[in-house]
Order: structure tokens, then C-alpha cells, then sequence
């Protein structure tokens, strides 16, 4: 077997081995920076700025500076170090959200969140004028995109071995008419 492809001599998997200064923190400030630019994109349409400034920024905190901070990272840390904090950080997320099992009652309270969630978007599409005007409608359908979500976290890793299995044709009908 191929140690690269073993899983305990890679670089995502051993802690790097770094001196305190000012080029570690400033890489990891770089590289937490780039996974929160993302996330702080979200805030700037509620900020008020004129359309073309919302624009431009959202594109610059999603597409063009998280980018350019995981190089300054890489060039900063290193890349075996900047490859161990991502595959942590995917390893964290992956474990809150899709390793724990889900329960009975968390699975079904996710479900029914997820349920609820669509209908401020069938609302809008069949009866326009039942939803609030202006910014209450922007503020009512994020939340609800929000919720949906969050309902799919909850839901765990069931709720993603049922969406895998959607997609996977196995040619055995067990079901009768």
C-alpha cells in the first residue's frame, strides 16, 4: 500500500511543527480570516450600502479575498500547515453536523423545520401580496433560508445517507401498486 494514500503520513493528519512569532499568528489570523469572510458576506445587503457597494463587496469577501489570504497563509505558515488547519476545520464541521447520530425526535424536529421553512417561499410564489413589502420580504425569505439550513444540520447524517441514496439507481423496485 501507497503510504501518500494510507491516511497516517499525510500533512493533513500531523500537527506541524511551527515557531511562535509573528508569522504564525499572522497566518492564522490570514487563514481565519478566509473561512469568516465568507460568512460576514451574509451581513453586508442588511448594512444599507447603495446596491453596486453591496455588490462589490459580497463578490470580494466570497470570491476574491479568502483566496488571497489562504496564499498569504501558505506563504506565511506553510503548506503542510495551512493543509492540517483546513482538513481540522472540515473534520470539526463534518463531526457536528453529519457525524453525530441524530435522534428520533432531533431528526423529526429538523424535518419539520425544514417543512416550515418552505412556505414563506410558496407564499411569495402563489401569493405575493400575503408576504410583507420592501425589506420585511428580504428579512422573512433569508430567514427562512436560514432555517432550512439549520434543519439540515439537525437532521445529521441520516438525513444525508436518505439524500445519497436518492441518487444512487440500485434496478430492485420493493414497493407494490
Amino acid at each position: 500500500m501507497n503510504p501518500d494514500f494510507d491516511g497516517s503520513d499525510t500533512p493533513e493528519n500531523q500537527p506541524p511543527t511551527q515557531k511562535r512569532g509573528w508569522a504564525l499568528y499572522v497566518g492564522l489570523t490570514a487563514l481565519g480570516l478566509a473561512v469568516l469572510l465568507p460568512l460576514m458576506a451574509l451581513a453586508i445587503p442588511f448594512l444599507g450600502l447603495p446596491p453596486a457597494v453591496s455588490t462589490a463587496l459580497v463578490t470580494g469577501f466570497i470570491v476574491g479575498a479568502p483566496e488571497i489570504l489562504i496564499l498569504i497563509a501558505a506563504s506565511l505558515l506553510g503548506k503542510k500547515a495551512v493543509h492540517y488547519f483546513t482538513n481540522r476545520l472540515k473534520r470539526s464541521v463534518s463531526n457536528a453536523a453529519i457525524g453525530t447520530p441524530a435522534s428520533k425526535a432531533r431528526y423529526y424536529a429538523g424535518l419539520a423545520i425544514a417543512l416550515v421553512s418552505t412556505v414563506p417561499l410558496y407564499l411569495t410564489g402563489y401569493f405575493p401580496n400575503s408576504m410583507p413589502q420592501g425589506n420585511a420580504r428580504t428579512y422573512f425569505l433569508v430567514g427562512a433560508d436560514l432555517a432550512f439550513i439549520l434543519a439540515v444540520l439537525i437532521m445529521g447524517g441520516e438525513f444525508w445517507s436518505k439524500v445519497r441514496r436518492v441518487f444512487i439507481w440500485d434496478g430492485n423496485f420493493h414497493g407494490t401498486y
